[in-house]
């Protein structure tokens, strides 16, 4: 989709359930192949690839900056358009994909309904959105990763992102860059052929991964408690059935005590870290109710204690209160972890990876970050759906 293979893939191979979540996500929020060869999709894709680009900018990934920039030229934005010179149609989508990146989340009705003034109906409007909330799921992965950048794909948006103020920053590969500009072609025959040589083998796993998850919500949901015990209240509302089906199937794998390395334990309270992080109540809300339902281990006194630790984050991560001492060389390190990873950008030093490095494997590592990185994604979805009006205000009545 963008030219080049992504240096991210073989780290996220290490934990072979985040591998199988990037490559369940990434073509169903995206819509792929419909995107580039449905009628609809081909309308509004340079609109989804400015989305993707501004939500990656205000989130502070440049990794995924680069990425989303060339994105967004092969599906037909104009390099005026990317450097910020605007159509009204181009403004809407760019201010809905940085509205849902920032932190606290900035999104309004507004910005919706003037994004329904320069697309046919709400699935476009949707369809738009997802791409800044499929990012959140990349953006948090690729920044708290520092994963490298292709040579080709820094050469390739380098002159056009550069002058607004873009750079490489930890995500530069050893070596310099070779000094050459690379083009963004715009999709073309080729591009549908390349894809369609592989869509067949994409779908067949896409059916293997997702086949036994309904695709309405109700059916989602049931799903989720029967083989996790737990479901967040946005899968209520995310649809289409593509996309609410691989959602389901991501949580159903990063939720399984039989395919986690790292313990449900841990990921409960980094989603209760990263949803006071981002100040979603909904989504901290769902986070306590799944340490209820899946760490009964973790009583009120850590719990309480991690609360404490998340609310101390400062800026520079620095004047903030110690991990709960009831938590042993794991657990803590899997708690400095979600808190330093939690915003955006990440707040990962060198001190807080030497921490990390002593009490977590590689693997351990990869799944802790590709569930916050999870969690990014729903607080986006939830957002975009709370925004909509789908969801209620009663943070109470979050989760399951």
């Amino acid at each position: 989709m963008i030219g080049v293979v992504p240096y991210c893939d073989p780290f996220l191979a290490i934990w072979p359930a985040g591998f199988r979540t990037y490559n369940a996500l990434v073509p169903s929020l995206f819509n792929m192949p419909s995107l580039l060869m449905g009628r609809t999709g081909r309308r509004i894709k340079p609109l989804v690839g400015l989305a993707a680009y501004t939500s990656s900018r205000a989130a502070g990934c440049m990794y995924c900056s680069a990425h989303t920039c060339a994105f967004a030229l092969k599906r037909g934005a104009s390099i005026d358009a990317v450097a910020g010179n605007h159509s009204e149609s181009e403004a809407a989508a760019a201010a809905m994909g940085e509205a849902l990146g920032n932190v606290p989340a900035s999104l309004t009705r507004a910005h919706l309904d003037e994004m329904a003034r320069h697309v046919e109906n709400d699935m476009e409007v949707q369809w738009v959105a997802y791409a800044g909330v499929m990012m959140g799921f990349l953006n948090k992965f690729m920044d708290v990763m520092g994963v490298e950048l292709e040579a080709e794909s820094v050469n390739m948006v380098r002159t056009i992102i550069e002058p607004t103020g873009w750079t490489v920053g930890k995500h530069v590969a050893e070596g310099e860059y070779p000094d050459e500009v690379v083009e963004a072609t715009v999709d073309s025959l080729g591009t549908y052929v390349r894809i369609l040589r592989h869509a067949p083998g994409a779908v067949k796993l896409e059916w293997r991964w997702t086949r036994k998850i309904p695709d309405d919500n109700a059916g989602a949901r049931e799903f989720l408690e029967r083989e996790v015990g737990f479901s967040f209240a946005v899968v209520d509302h995310i649809g289409p059935g593509r996309v609410l089906k691989a959602v389901a199937a991501v949580l159903r794998d990063n939720l399984s005590a039989e395919q986690s390395v790292i313990g449900l334990d841990a990921k409960c309270l980094a989603a209760i870290i990263f949803a006071m992080t981002v100040r979603n109540d909904r989504l901290e809300a769902d986070a306590l109710r799944l340490a209820k339902v899946l760490a009964p281990n973790c009583g009120a006194d850590v719990i309480d204690g991690v609360l404490a630790y998340a609310s101390s984050l400062t800026l520079d991560d620095r004047a903030a209160d110690p991990p709960p001492a009831s938590l042993d060389g794991k657990m803590r390190a899997a708690v400095v972890l979600a808190r330093a990873a939690s915003p955006s950008p990440s707040l990962v030093q060198d001190e807080v990876v030497e921490e990390v490095a002593r009490d977590l494997s590689a693997e351990e590592v990869v799944e802790m970050v590709t569930w916050l990185s999870v969690l990014q994604m729903l607080h986006r979805f939830d957002i975009f759906h709370f925004v909509r009006g789908d969801m209620t205000t009663d943070a109470s009545s979050s989760g399951r």
